[in-house]
């Protein structure tokens, strides 16, 4: 793909789907400058992802601390690690239009690396850092809020940590452990659904 076939939002429209206006521009479009297109870090958006990833992280440990006044820590860890993920900041980096304002090298761009995850997700956290030394923590909370807070609300505990529950409980009654099996996957490659079963003292219960 060349370069002039990328769908390409302007700046303005960017801010207003952020939903915050930059005083200083030029952070914007470090935010937006992609390591393959300036190696020089001063002008590339590495560094200010470094400071996006501790923003979002204090932010969404706050959301949760407040959402969730009752679980422990290390539920809340888990929950954590879900809402600042690649695939999390990703999806809210597609949501602002972040891979059409991605300055990638020609290279880059015929790999398609605006649609790449993992490019998404640090461009995103370079624009929270951006957000954050453009103006404060509260103005940079307030915009993670807007597309985090949902997702905080809604937030669900992996299948692992159900996993590791049970397996605390059977082991404390009577030292054994589950038994899972696989019983089917569904569903498309990139979104597969599986169902398991889990046996404990020969009773089987399924889910999916």
């Amino acid at each position: 793909m060349q370069e002039s076939d990328r769908p390409k939002v302007s700046y303005d429209k960017f801010c207003k789907l952020l939903g915050y206006n930059f005083q200083r521009l030029v952070l914007l479009k470090r935010a937006m400058t992609h390591a393959s297109f300036s190696s020089n870090r001063l002008e590339n958006n590495q560094r200010l992802e470094f400071l996006g990833d501790r923003v979002l992280g204090l932010s969404i440990s706050k959301m949760l601390y407040e959402t969730y006044p009752l679980e422990p820590e290390g539920d809340l860890a888990v929950r954590l690690s879900t809402l600042v993920s690649a695939k999390t900041l990703a999806a809210v980096a597609e949501e602002i239009k972040v891979p059409e304002l991605l300055e990638l090298s020609s290279q880059e761009t015929k790999r398609k690396g605006f649609r790449n995850k993992n490019i998404l997700a640090d461009s995103m956290e370079a624009v929270l850092g951006a957000v954050f030394l453009d103006s404060d923590f509260a103005t940079a909370y307030k915009v993670i809020d807007k597309f985090w807070r949902v997702r905080v609300e809604q937030s669900r505990m992996p299948m692992k940590d159900f996993k590791t529950k049970l397996q605390e409980i059977t082991q404390k009654r009577d030292g054994t452990h589950p038994i899972y099996k696989l019983v089917k996957k569904e569903g498309p490659p990139h979104a597969p659904t599986f169902t398991l079963s889990a046996s404990v003292c020969g009773i089987t219960e399924i889910a999916a």
